[in-house]
């Protein structure tokens, strides 16, 4: 969605886009924690928890962030309108590389 309303300007793909990232981030999250909760015992439940933690939002973010940030900046080269139809080959990227 995001792809398409970077060429576009397509404002109710990017409000809708934002609301199902809401909704995959809430399940993921929640999905993770309420599967820690079950599978950990009372005596390290709080450890597990915070364990989970520090892999989905604090390793995994930075990972994340430095893969991210290298397609940005291989990708996005020119500025202002110009840059519109290279951000619809950012978003798309993955996609492309799993098309290969």
């Amino acid at each position: 969605m995001f792809s398409y309303s970077a060429v576009s300007g397509s404002v109710p793909l990017i409000i809708f886009g934002i609301i199902l990232h809401g909704a995959c981030w809430d399940f993921f999250f929640t999905a993770g924690e309420i599967y820690t909760d079950r599978k950990a015992g009372p005596a390290i439940k709080a450890r597990a928890q915070g364990l989970y933690k520090v892999f989905s939002q604090g390793v995994g973010w930075a990972i994340g962030g430095f893969i991210a940030g290298s397609i940005y900046n291989n990708t996005i080269t020119k500025q202002g309108v110009a840059s519109l139809p290279q951000w619809q080959i950012f978003w798309l990227y993955l996609l492309e590389l799993l098309l290969l």
